[in-house]
């Protein structure tokens, strides 16, 4: 596969990138031969450009897109390969181009209307962990969010071509709402409008896990895109038995920085919403604890 990886086409490169990220398998050779190839197609486009020998409309033809260099530049961060420089590959340096590359292809080149769920959570996330994008685009990659949300759909404009197994277009909510906490100098980003994004949360919060729904809310009061009334009405899907007894430590501390962070304490939401967190943190901890030693059991993931 590796030998003849360049002949395949771009979206099927950046799904091979997007695995290996996934499956935390990092393959020098394979990222070095896709980002050269990125950033040479890149530089051929704006010789092009400089000579009068192509529009801006050429984008449409280029085998790397915003969808695909989105998902690779994810992988790259998954895999923690955007830092440092060597003689064999400046992986520093070029991460930064890329970067440069994905920010004015999102910005100007208007592949962003058409891009699908996954790689659109993945550009937020890539960008975010950089602390880069403007307020038009954050703006511009909610706005599409909203889009596909509304669609129901996660590719309505079949960018990733026919799937057997179509995923919702909520699954890279959270992934989104993160990158785009993150995206920009500060989180805060009141700017943005996001009622619709919080009338769909309400009306649809049973499509998302447990987890996801703690964790969006979470982003959303980063951003301080919130209200009061919003955050009041899971506090009772929160508080139901079944719901609590789901809830994992990284979960409950999630929902103390929520509402700490929205300044909602005891006497907005009662005394019971924070008893009952801290009556199941307890009891997460003393179930990880190795009996008669009180220690914890070690956090291994496993794969395969």
């Amino acid at each position: 596969l590796h030998p003849e990886l360049m002949e395949l086409s771009g979206l099927q490169i950046a799904s091979i990138c997007a695995a290996y990220g996934e499956l935390g398998w990092r393959h020098d050779t394979v990222f070095k031969e896709v980002i050269s190839a990125i950033l040479e197609e890149q530089e051929k486009l704006q010789r092009a450009r400089v000579l009068g020998l192509t529009s801006s409309s050429s984008h449409e033809k280029l085998k790397f897109g915003s969808s695909e260099i989105a998902v690779v530049t994810n992988a790259l961060v998954r895999l923690r390969m955007y830092r440092g420089n060597n003689d064999w590959f400046r992986w520093g340096e070029n991460y930064e181009e890329l970067l440069d590359v994905l920010v004015r292809r999102l910005e100007t080149s208007g592949e962003l209307q058409k891009m699908a769920a996954r790689p659109l959570a993945a550009a937020s996330y890539a960008l975010g962990r950089a602390r880069r994008g403007s307020e038009a685009l954050c703006a511009a990659m909610l706005a599409r969010m909203t889009q596909i949300l509304e669609s129901g759909q996660a590719d309505p404009d079949e960018q990733l071509g026919p799937q057997r197994f179509p995923e919702a277009p909520q699954a890279s909510l959270d992934c989104f709402i993160h990158g785009l906490a993150m995206m920009g100098p500060s989180k805060r980003k009141e700017f943005l409008d996001t009622q619709w994004l919080r009338e769909w949360m309400c009306l649809n919060y049973y499509t998302l896990s447990l987890g996801d729904l703690i964790r969006i809310n979470r982003h959303l009061v980063q951003l301080r895109c919130f209200d009061q009334p919003y955050l009041e009405t899971f506090v009772p899907l929160f508080c139901e038995p079944e719901n609590m007894s789901q809830l994992k430590k990284s979960d409950i501390q999630e929902l103390t920085h929520t509402y700490n962070g929205a300044k909602l304490g005891e006497e907005d939401l009662g005394r019971h919403f924070f008893w009952a967190l801290g009556r199941q943190f307890q009891k997460q901890h003393v179930e990880g604890l190795i009996p008669g030693q009180g220690k914890r059991r070690p956090n291994v993931q496993r794969f395969g």
